[in-house]
């Protein structure tokens, strides 16, 4: 089925038989069951070829009359959905959407994929979205906003090209017209594989892997907070002008650093947070979780220090080191004696999820 319409469709003359490998043929997104899919999306959307001429064109006008929209309830549902169950069902995570399309794009015979932010840099989460091949051999992203538009308003530490095929993935951030940095850090010992990681909230996820040579490792095209296009961060207020990135190993199966955690700068400069143990500060804190730009700055919220709530204040130094447990006898809590140049977290034990690491600069909490 695949072959026939690669070959009958008229779109087999602006690829290669790699694009057709790659990005048609496979029968599988990533793990869903086995369905009719190819015969069910061609008699669906195959009249999109004889329309429309641009691939791009064709996925957006897809998406746009997309049968399957998002629920963040699906996120609780026990299985990987099959084609025709997300069909049927009209609901579905960003992994469900953007496997939908895929699979309808490649049924007529156009190459395509899902390329995915395993963590986003300054919040919790995952994303994904498609790309489509274009006849001019570049990839285009594909979204579900007005006209088919893939907004990001998160910092991208890493993009990765999902392929059903060894090793699964493709590091394709290079091919996002952001501003990226090599960074490198030592570490003893030759071809040891590293990991570079970003915070989702509760622990450091890893984005980015390297081999070690020379005494060192580089991690290579990692994002410094910029986006592509006109896709602009919208974030939140008092938040910090870079990533925030910790090298680690695996090693009896934990992730172990080597060493201190860098902020990778909007501009390229590397700032690394070993802490000042000999060197300390007072710092009153305000919040667990930055205000969202979006809310109204006299709007309150439980990321607060809210009065009665138990927090507890860490400091990165190799592990998260605790300096101390308080009650928040009003909306501000003061620590004494914190190290200066310290990647810091405030945990609330009473209530709550969102927390956030965090600097403390100039007597600001500026946020990472």
């Amino acid at each position: 089925s695949a072959f026939k319409v690669w070959n009958r469709r008229g779109v087999a003359k602006h690829y290669s038989f790699d694009d057709f490998c790659s990005y048609v043929l496979p029968y599988r997104v990533a793990h869903e069951p086995l369905s009719h899919w190819r015969r069910t999306a061609l008699q669906r959307y195959g009249h999109w070829l004889d329309s429309l001429n641009a691939p791009q064109d064709i996925a957006r006008s897809i998406a746009m009359r997309y049968p399957v929209r998002y629920n963040a309830g699906m996120t609780k549902y026990p299985y990987i959905m099959s084609y025709e169950e997300m069909d049927s069902l009209q609901w579905g995570t960003c992994d469900d959407m953007t496997a939908f399309l895929t699979l309808s794009l490649r049924a007529i015979g156009i190459p395509a994929a899902t390329d995915v932010v395993k963590a986003w840099a300054n919040r919790s989460s995952a994303h994904c979205w498609n790309v489509v091949k274009d006849t001019a051999g570049h990839f285009v992203d594909i979204g579900y906003g007005p006209d088919g538009k893939n907004f990001v308003v998160y910092k991208v530490s890493k993009v990765y090209r999902m392929q059903y095929r060894s090793p699964g993935e493709e590091d394709v951030t290079q091919g996002y017209d952001m501003p990226l940095s090599d960074v490198s850090f030592p570490l003893d010992g030759k071809n040891k594989q590293a990991y570079l990681c970003t915070f989702n909230n509760s622990q450091w996820i890893p984005v980015a892997l390297a081999s070690s040579g020379n005494g060192n490792v580089t991690f290579r095209n990692l994002g410094r907070g910029l986006l592509w296009g006109d896709n602009k961060i919208d974030g939140y207020r008092e938040e910090g002008k870079g990533i925030a990135y910790l090298p680690v190993v695996h090693e009896r199966g934990i992730l172990k650093p080597f060493a201190a955690p860098v902020i990778l700068y909007e501009g390229g400069e590397v700032r690394s947070l070993r802490p000042i143990l000999s060197d300390t500060e007072s710092v009153t804190l305000h919040r667990k979780y930055p205000k969202y730009n979006k809310i109204a700055s006299d709007v309150h919220d439980s990321n607060e220090v809210v009065p009665g709530d138990d927090y507890e204040l860490f400091y990165w130094n190799d592990e998260w080191c605790s300096l101390g447990r308080k009650t928040a006898g009003h909306d501000t809590l003061v620590y004494v004696e914190v190290p200066k140049n310290a990647l810091l977290w405030l945990h609330n034990h009473t209530l709550g999820k969102e927390e956030r690491i965090f600097t403390y600069e100039s007597g600001k909490q500026i946020w990472w």
